[in-house]
């Protein structure tokens, strides 16, 4: 979840595509996956989930965010020294690659569409 929202904050289509594909294979649900975008105003998402898409959200904007102290210390509510550690570089490393990604304009591949009957 945490990769799919810094995709989307990045608007890099080629990693939303592959994090959504990456996220439905590990079971991931449809309906968290639909609502990542609202995830703050959405009730399927448990408070340790927030705060993990919160820090998703703070680096990857953090001309905006500051990366503020509130997010940070809420991560130690719900997670060890290491897991905050592992986001973190997770979230990193999907910036990077959403960077690489947009700036070699790389495109997930198309799925057949079925046309929907009327």
């Amino acid at each position: 979840m945490v990769e799919t929202r810094v995709s989307q904050v990045n608007g890099c289509v080629y990693c939303v595509d592959l994090h959504l594909k990456e996220s439905r294979k590990l079971g991931e649900s449809k309906q968290r996956l639909d609502s990542s975008p609202v995830w703050k105003e959405s009730p399927f998402f448990n408070e340790s989930v927030k705060v993990a898409l919160a820090l998703a959200e703070s680096p990857t904007n953090v001309a905006q965010t500051h990366a503020a102290d509130a997010e940070f210390f809420a991560l130690k509510q719900h997670f060890t020294e290491l897991e905050i550690v592992e986001l973190s570089i997770s979230i990193s490393l999907v910036n990077f690659w959403n960077r690489v990604a947009g700036g070699f304009r790389r495109m997930p591949k198309l799925v057949s569409i079925v046309p929907v009957s009327t």
